[in-house]
């Protein structure tokens, strides 16, 4: 079954429109306003389907080339606090995978360095958790593999990284 991109995009689209996601994750991150967003709009199904839609459209903008809709998608995502994918582990390695191989490509390899740095040190520190809670490690093992391959390649590139 072959799937049209533009109706693809327009569910991602929709769906992250109708759950409002960006304004929650706005609002969240500023301090003044982080008291607006309620419980049920925290845990709703919504907020869900909206935060696994910004990650959709992150894949999706990363498969096609276009890294800067890619990083745009993921603006309002802070990946350092604690947010809904935590709990998902192999949407919060997937999520970094994409977001690090788009700063690799826009050549923004310092991003790239730090974005594979954190996913693989969770990985490293979470490893036997993983392995015994998800079926997907299989999945999420492959995707360590590449990263650390992606790592070395920006380490590499980077003019700012010197690993003496």
């Amino acid at each position: 079954m072959v799937w049209n991109v533009h109706s693809v995009l327009n569910v991602l689209h929709s769906l992250i429109g109708k759950s409002r996601i960006n304004d929650q994750l706005q609002r969240l991150d500023s301090p003044a306003d982080g008291s607006d967003v309620t419980a049920a709009e925290e845990r709703s199904l919504y907020k869900m389907l909206g935060y696994f839609s910004l990650v959709g459209l992150l894949r999706l903008h990363s498969l096609l080339g276009d890294y800067h809709e890619a990083v745009e998608a993921m603006r309002f995502v802070q990946l350092n606090k604690k947010t809904f994918a935590a709990g998902v582990p192999g949407c919060q390695v997937t999520t970094f995978y994409y977001l690090g191989f788009a700063y690799l490509m826009m050549r923004r390899y310092s991003d790239a360095i730090l974005t594979f740095c954190n996913i693989l040190l969770y990985i490293q520190r979470t490893k036997q958790l993983l392995e015994m809670k998800t079926m997907q490690y299989d999945s999420m093992m492959k995707q360590n593999e590449q990263m650390y391959s992606l790592l070395a390649i920006a380490l590499t590139l980077s003019p700012q990284w010197n690993l003496d």
